[in-house]
């Protein structure tokens, strides 16, 4: 029994974070589609990236929860974004444990345009739970990650140059910060999570 993590990534900084928290002896990597082919998740605690994908999970990470539900129902649950951007909503409290990279962290905001109330935390909550309504979810991570339009498919890459031409705040490059990364392990008290979904 063990701490399992899997992600999806584009333009890797998602598969980025996974290798660091994998760097825990205490922590197993493994493949996505092995996992989404697996009958039953044998684990204590999983914890599981994804690009923000409009405001959503991407597919393969909707699958691999769908498939296990039930199981993850009992299982703790992880989950981190990474993200171009991203915003608290200081009038809607959230419940749910998150944490912010240094990018994102003073992101507070009273009033919320049509852009933020997508790329609040609550909108991401509520994302989750349409899509897979028993989740066991313990927390939840924002990460500014990498725009690079090599890695993304055609479609991928309009949508987000449109993007990039509406919101100038949107920029090509690598934002990912290992130190947040870190910061944010430190946070997780994974043996406590553990023993929260063995009770």
């Amino acid at each position: 029994m063990k701490t399992i993590i899997t992600y999806y990534s584009e333009s890797g900084s998602t598969e980025e974070v996974a290798k660091i928290l994998a760097a825990q002896k205490t922590v197993s990597l493994i493949p996505l589609q092995e996992l989404i082919k697996k009958e039953s998740l044998n684990c204590e605690l999983l914890i599981v990236g994804s690009p923000n994908k409009y405001g959503k999970l991407v597919p393969d990470i909707v699958k691999l929860l769908k498939k296990h539900h039930e199981n993850l129902s009992q299982i703790p649950v992880i989950i981190y974004f990474t993200c171009m951007d991203f915003c608290i909503d200081k009038n809607n409290p959230v419940k749910t444990a998150f944490f912010t990279d240094s990018w994102f962290k003073n992101n507070i905001k009273e009033k919320l345009s049509s852009w933020d109330k997508t790329h609040s935390v609550n909108s991401y909550l509520k994302n989750i739970e349409k899509l897979v309504p028993n989740l066991n979810l313990q927390s939840i991570a924002f990460f500014k990650g990498r725009l690079d339009f090599s890695k993304l498919s055609f479609f991928d890459t309009l949508v987000m140059k449109f993007i990039c031409l509406i919101n100038r705040a949107i920029k090509p490059g690598n934002y990912l910060k290992k130190e947040d990364v870190k910061s944010w392990l430190e946070t997780l008290k994974l043996e406590d999570l553990k023993q929260t979904g063995e009770k």
